[in-house]
């Protein structure tokens, strides 16, 4: 899941809520993304969000590839500035989906922060590596969802 909060200039929150992190959810938050744009005769200037693990990377494509500009702050960006509301240590998505959406309003720099593009053969060459050293791990993650969805393969494929 991803948390969401979309504000203007003025800091008003024109929407807040939450989406899956897939292909449903992309599409709920681009239709809501072009329906404020639509309701407020303005454009969304840029998305604000923490590069996690891998697990943005769907939706940065997905963004980018529908004209949004996508901005990476850093996650002790937000995280100084939740301890510095006195909004405590733990870690909330909300909370930091709220500090991230004020990005562009609190430091004037956020824009000029985009996302890292990799070279292809880079891409590839790092992807090949992290698939070779975890073939046993893709293996299981495919052969527990494959036994989820058709149990009866092993008896249909029997030499597999």
């Amino acid at each position: 899941m991803h948390q969401v909060e979309v504000q203007n200039e003025k800091r008003k929150v024109l929407w807040r809520g939450q989406i899956g992190n897939n292909r449903k959810g992309f599409n709920e938050l681009l239709e809501k993304l072009r329906k404020i744009e639509r309701n407020n005769s303005d454009t969304i200037s840029g998305i604000f969000m923490n590069p996690t693990g891998t697990y943005h990377i769907p939706i940065q494509h997905f963004l980018e590839s529908s004209g949004y500009t996508v901005y990476y702050i850093d996650p002790r960006v937000t995280e100084s500035a939740r301890t510095a509301s006195n909004l405590g240590k733990v870690k909330s998505d909300k909370v930091d989906s709220h500090l991230l959406a004020s990005a562009p309003w609190d430091n004037e720099n956020a824009m000029k922060k985009k996302p890292h593009v990799r070279d292809i053969v880079s891409s590839l060459t790092r992807l090949l590596e992290t698939v070779k050293k975890n073939v046993t791990r893709i293996s299981n993650f495919i052969s527990a969802d494959l036994a989820e969805v058709f149990p009866e393969f092993l008896d249909v494929f029997p030499d597999m």
